[in-house]
């Protein structure tokens, strides 16, 4: 229920900020751009050392875990004591719905990433007083990679259905903004 709720807040937000960035590259429907596209967001990626180094240097500390924001959609990294990471995607579809995804991977350190094989997508439907009217499971068998980029931004490669194909998404305090 916490997730749920966490959804919702953060999908209340994204309706009041928006942070995105856009990608220089156009990813077009065949297989050969589709793989250039992924190549491109593999060679921006660095080391985790490289990253920490880049952000303490400007001032800020590196942290795996946090809010991140592009156009509609939202990302919430959790990390737990022994290092698992947890994955929320909120993405707004209209007022009274949106489209959840949930997933989980340990941080790779050296490729800067987190992978996920257990990826569940559903659709979240509101009644007009906001509480949830239904859910509609779209699938359990989602696979893919979030990135961690040298400037801070995350990128995300969803194998299924392509969803943030060319989306940069910003490290946002939605979470803080929301409430505070």
């Amino acid at each position: 229920m916490n997730k749920k709720f966490m959804a919702v807040l953060t999908a209340g937000a994204m309706l009041f900020m928006t942070a995105c960035s856009t990608a220089e590259t156009e990813a077009s429907a065949t297989s050969e751009s589709v793989a250039a596209t992924t190549e491109a967001t593999t060679t921006t990626t660095t080391s985790a050392a490289s990253v920490a180094a880049t952000l303490e240097a400007q001032g800020e500390s590196y942290d795996v875990a946090g809010d991140y924001a592009c156009e509609r959609a939202a990302i919430s990294v959790d990390v737990d004591e022994k290092g698992n990471c947890s994955v929320t995607v909120v993405w707004g579809d209209s007022a009274f719905s949106e489209a959840v995804w949930t997933m989980s991977g340990e941080y790779d350190a050296e490729n800067n990433c987190i992978a996920y094989t257990d990826g569940e997508n559903y659709l979240v439907t509101y009644a007009e007083d906001g509480s949830i009217e239904s859910e509609e499971d779209i699938s359990s068998d989602g696979t893919g990679v979030f990135y961690y980029n040298e400037d801070g931004t995350l990128t995300w490669q969803d194998d299924v259905n392509n969803q943030a194909d060319g989306m940069v998404f910003e490290k946002v305090d939605i979470i803080e903004d929301a409430v505070g």
